[in-house]
């Protein structure tokens, strides 16, 4: 995937990208080599920790406080990327170590997803929910309830991130100070 209108980032941070367009505060923590779509919102107490390789995420997400994005070190000392799509949303408090995460999937409140799972697209992992197992969720897979039960959605819902996404660029920088991307440069 190939993200447009990137700026490398002022010091402090010297190995993430973050489109201009998007919106990231100052509170959050970013390690390694980190690459931020436009249109993705990042709030205060985030951390996004590329140790085993970087981690690319897309347009359009949104990731709440106390949320930890993860690439762990492999024992191979592999480097791999950590690939997430667009119109993500990882809720308050998410754990997330997957190996992939494809497009539109909700992550809900302080649900943990461990290294090696592949997270495709359109799927729901419940609060407080854990995969754990290395597995691939099928398109439209539902995490639910304490046993971790799953089922396949027969048709998705329409979500409000959107509508989310563009209240947050409005607000965010009324109560936060945001990092500030100049417009990249043509040489």
């Amino acid at each position: 995937r190939k993200l447009k209108n990137m700026s490398e980032m002022p010091s402090g941070w010297p190995s993430s990208k973050i489109n201009q367009l998007a919106i990231v505060c100052k509170e959050a923590s970013l390690k390694g080599e980190v690459t931020i779509g436009a249109n993705t919102v990042v709030h205060p107490n985030v951390r996004i920790l590329a140790e085993g390789g970087p981690i690319i995420i897309g347009e359009d997400n949104l990731i709440k406080e106390g949320t930890t994005i993860i690439n762990k070190k492999q024992e191979s000392d592999q480097r791999r990327a950590l690939i997430i799509g667009n119109g993500n949303v990882f809720d308050v408090g998410v754990y997330c170590a997957a190996g992939a995460v494809g497009d539109y999937n909700t992550f809900e409140m302080c649900c943990q997803v461990e290294d090696g799972v592949k997270i495709t697209e359109n799927c729901f992992i419940g609060a407080k929910c854990h995969v754990i197992s290395k597995e691939e969720l099928a398109p439209k897979t539902v995490v639910y309830g304490s046993g971790q039960e799953r089922w396949i959605l027969k048709k998705v819902p329409k979500v409000s991130t959107p509508q989310q996404l563009a209240l947050l660029s409005k607000t965010l920088p009324n109560y936060h100070k945001l990092i500030k991307i100049a417009p990249a440069t043509s040489s």
